[in-house]
């Protein structure tokens, strides 16, 4: 996860970058842990390959943050096995 740069250029909206926000990361992760044909979640057992996470500087904080929050379901539930 990286905010450096992200759209070339400066972020003038109303909500800006900060270290509270994991909306973007938990989307990406319910995405990427859904079914091909279903909106459930897989089980850990149907999980097709672990997910590693790796942020930097903002983002590394986001990524702590965000494991913070799932606790036990960073696992279980998103198959998350490490995180830098």
């Amino acid at each position: 996860v990286s905010f450096r740069g992200t759209s070339g250029e400066p972020n003038d909206t109303i909500g800006g970058y900060h270290v509270g926000f994991t909306d973007d990361l938990m989307q990406v992760l319910n995405l990427m842990t859904k079914t091909e044909n279903s909106t459930e979640k897989k089980e850990i057992e149907d999980a097709n390959m672990p997910i590693f996470l790796s942020g930097f500087s903002l983002g590394a904080s986001v990524v702590l943050k965000a494991l913070g929050e799932m606790g036990e379901e960073a696992r279980s539930t998103y198959n998350i096995h490490g995180a830098a």
